[in-house]
């Protein structure tokens, strides 16, 4: 079932499997693992905003403030990203 957009990118779904299955990400026609995904931008938006560890990040800003800039972040690359 396809519950809603992931971080609000246009064609870009979250499906959640619920507990059987990890979640994914559906996007021209294609499946990918969420977890993949998710864990792959966030390392690269740490190191494009020169953030030495997820800790630094944390230090400069509060965990809302990282939500939002993380949530830009992808909204610019998820599409290089899952073309790639």
């Amino acid at each position: 079932m396809i519950d809603n957009k992931y971080r609000n990118c246009k064609d870009v779904y979250l499906i959640d499997h619920g507990d059987r299955a990890d979640p994914e990400l559906y996007y021209n026609g294609k499946y990918y693992n969420y977890w993949q995904v998710e864990d792959a931008l966030w390392y690269e938006f740490l190191e494009a905003n020169n953030f030495t560890s997820e800790s630094d990040a944390y230090k400069q800003f509060d965990k809302d403030e990282i939500e939002d800039k993380f949530d830009e972040y992808v909204r610019e690359n998820i599409y290089d990203y899952l073309n790639y």
